[in-house]
């Protein structure tokens, strides 16, 4: 099926769905196109296919989002207002750090030196428009793993040539350990009942009450926790009900009873509180062990820690949603300065996990904020008297150090000792973690936007969110402040 032009989407249609193709780990794919149907189109298509799809509607936005994060590869329009695609691309070839990602240039142009001049200024590939959804998806499947392959073969290369220099000692010394790891092996299958304390799960017997009593938990319940094995035998120091998160605990003790009830056997998935305070998602499962008259005497099962798989499920979760509030904002051509300032401080305080949120404006002498926007639970927590708006930097704690440090701060401990800090006034909302960032234009700080007290740590992921939405809310405000002068 060829995409055709239609009035709805001024270049393309959607295609007919496809099962996902993309399984390399070379799938974050940049699209770059001023036309908002065909940017949204395109990030469907990809979607899915299994891409990870970051959007830009100009080449400006394109660069800036480079230098956030690099893609393994970039769709590129040619005819944009500003910098066009040539140029974009001439940029990104000069730059040591960006130019070997692959670009792919997208254009309704079909002159030869059309091309020709794609080519020269450093595109790997030219699709014309419109184009069929299989040519377009094969080309970019090929690009990625002409990378993957390139990168894997220069491995490959350098493992062979390390092992060919290896002296005839080395061979024979690697004979040698061969045999002994032979007859370790050999010995090791005689020992299989120690499968328990390797096992990546913490083996337990347990009594089937209210605390879950430990008759035996292996040592892998210390690497899950943090907490030495000893502790949760028969309570001594800690029961392990006591280490499950409260929300969670009447769904542990239904789902046990649950699943005795019914064969005897029982599978759940909950959270732990670490001994350092962190939460670890784990999958429990078991079974009943009987007595001859048919009570139950103990449980028998494993603990195991899901708690990087958890966090994978919830990064590509949050990672569509990102890319949906990224294309709603870029669709706001109609909004007012209001909605999309709202729009982007609460899809920040969404989109980062956190409990509260903050946006404001700086002043032109660079040394008062105004606070616009306190998300609703900040206000309602907020005893301050008067509930001030107007923030000297002068006098400001750690929040202000984005402002003097001109770059984004990130402080997971708000209670820790920090040489930043300042008094807080009575009724101030208590923080547990907080994030805030400057933007920047002109070399002078426009706003400042924050959030806080996210049940997990903030990392580099939050900071690139709140820097692509609210970088991406400033230059929709200063494009309409431009029209209407």
């Amino acid at each position: 099926m060829r995409i055709e032009t239609t009035p709805d989407n001024g270049d393309m249609v959607k295609p007919n769905a496809r099962k996902p193709m993309s399984t390399s780990q070379y799938n974050k794919v940049l699209v770059v196109d001023d036309n908002a149907s065909n940017l949204k189109l395109l990030i469907e298509l990809l979607t899915k296919e299994g891409y990870t799809v970051y959007p830009a509607i100009n080449g400006e936005l394109a660069l800036e989002f480079v230098k956030a994060m690099l893609p393994d590869l970039i769709l590129l329009d040619i005819k944009m207002p500003g910098l066009d695609g040539y140029d974009v691309c001439q940029q990104l070839k000069t730059n040591q750090t960006t130019n070997s990602i692959p670009i792919i240039f997208l254009s309704a142009l079909e002159d030869e030196h059309d091309k020709v001049k794609g080519f020269q200024a450093g595109g790997v590939d030219y699709i014309t428009k419109p184009f069929q959804p299989e040519e377009l998806l094969a080309r970019v499947g090929n690009q990625l793993r002409l990378r993957e392959l390139s990168e894997g073969l220069e491995h490959e290369v350098n493992t062979r040539t390390l092992k060919l220099s290896l002296t005839n000692n080395q061979l024979k010394e690697e004979i040698i350990h061969r045999k002994e790891v032979e007859e370790a092996l050999r010995e090791s299958r005689q020992r299989l009942g120690n499968i328990v304390f390797n096992s990546p799960g913490a083996i337990y017997r347990c009594a089937n009450d209210e605390h879950w009593s430990m008759e035996f938990i292996s040592a892998a319940i210390t690497q899950i926790t943090g907490f030495p094995s000893e502790d949760f035998l028969h309570n001594q120091v800690r029961s392990f009900a006591s280490i499950i998160h409260p929300d969670d605990r009447q769904s542990v003790a239904d789902g046990v009873a649950s699943g005795l009830a019914k064969d005897g056997r029982y599978a759940m998935d909950f959270r732990l509180v670490a001994a350092d305070g962190r939460l670890r998602w784990v999958h429990k499962h078991g079974l009943a062990v009987f007595t001859s008259d048919g009570k139950i005497a103990c449980l028998d099962g494993i603990i195991v820690d899901i708690t990087e798989q958890r966090k994978a499920q919830e990064l590509l979760t949050l990672n569509t949603e990102r890319m949906e509030a990224l294309l709603q904002l870029y669709e706001m051509n109609h909004a007012n300065e209001d909605e999309l300032m709202r729009f982007a401080y609460e899809s920040a305080i969404r989109l980062t996990r956190s409990k509260l949120g903050y946006l404001g404006l700086m002043s032109e002498d660079q040394t008062t904020l105004d606070i616009k926007y306190w998300s609703p639970e900040a206000m309602a927590e907020c005893t301050v008297a008067g509930k001030p708006h107007l923030f000297p930097l002068q006098s400001a704690g750690l929040w202000g150090e984005a402002v003097r440090q001109r770059r984004p701060i990130i402080t997971n401990d708000y209670n820790a000792p920090n040489p930043w800090k300042k008094s807080t006034p009575k009724g101030h909302v208590k923080l547990i973690r907080h994030m805030n960032l400057p933007v920047i234009i002109d070399d002078k700080i426009v706003l400042v936007a924050g959030v806080g007290n996210k049940e997990e740590d903030y990392n580099e992921g939050d900071v690139q969110q709140l820097r692509l939405l609210v970088e991406g809310m400033w230059r929709l405000i200063e494009r309409k402040r431009t029209e209407l002068s």
